[in-house]
Order: structure tokens, then C-alpha cells, then sequence
């Protein structure tokens, strides 16, 4: 997947370089409710907050073209995505992942945040 991961790391660089600080915000209070949800809910009712935090995300970075694309994409893996978060050990690894894509937004670390990003793609893909 190294076309989407590509993005999804200037979609976050972009992000540290450019969003608010109400999108930081709202990115880091989804990234908490995401590793609520993950704990205790099905992975169906995860999916919803997985797409919000990736509206933020693409929201923030300002980059309209990456955005759609991974938009595009987001909407066509979303099979994969509820596959993903059954494996065992994935939602407690995407939780960790989603803490680094947070911890990278809050201090504007543009590296950290693609590093984070591409990771969190990474991931997903072993599962």
C-alpha cells in the first residue's frame, strides 16, 4: 500500500504544518474516544469515529486533492478496515498508533506526524 501511505504521510505532515489549533483539538478528543470505542465497542461502532478522525485529519492538512483521494480510498476499504480491527491485537496496536498520530499533531513535529501516519497504514496492512 504504498501509494495510500504515502498520502496518508503528507496528509499528516501537512496537518502539523497547517491545521488549526480547534482541528489539533478535535483531532486529539477523537483519538481518545477512537481508543475508547476500540476497548469496549464492536468494530462497527468504531468505524464512525475512524471516519471523523480522518475528516479532521484531511480537514487540517488543507490538501483538497490528497483529501478526496484518501477519501476515495477510506470509503472503498471500509470492508477491510472492520476486517482489520477483528484481528486480535489490532485495536490495542491501532490504539497505540492513533496515540502517536495525536502526540505528533500536539507538538507540530511535521516528521513524527508523516512517520506516524505512514505507520498507522503500515499497520493496518499487517493485520
Amino acid at each position: 500500500m504504498a501509494r495510500e501511505d504515502g498520502l496518508e504521510g503528507l496528509v499528516g505532515e501537512e496537518f502539523a504544518r497547517y491545521a488549526t489549533p480547534e482541528h489539533v483539538s478535535e483531532l486529539k478528543r477523537l483519538g481518545k474516544e477512537m481508543a475508547a470505542s476500540a476497548r469496549r465497542d464492536p468494530p462497527e461502532a468504531t468505524l464512525a469515529i475512524i471516519s471523523a478522525f480522518y475528516a479532521v485529519l484531511f480537514a487540517g492538512s488543507g490538501n483538497k486533492v490528497c483529501a478526496q483521494i484518501l477519501q476515495s480510498l477510506n470509503t472503498r476499504i471500509s470492508l477491510f478496515r472492520r476486517l482489520s480491527l477483528s484481528s486480535k491485537g489490532r485495536p490495542k496496536a491501532m490504539i497505540r498508533e492513533v496515540e502517536a498520530i495525536v502526540a505528533a499533531a500536539v507538538a507540530r513535529d511535521e516528521a513524527a506526524m508523516k512517520d506516524a501516519c505512514i505507520r498507522h497504514v503500515d499497520g493496518a496492512c499487517q493485520a
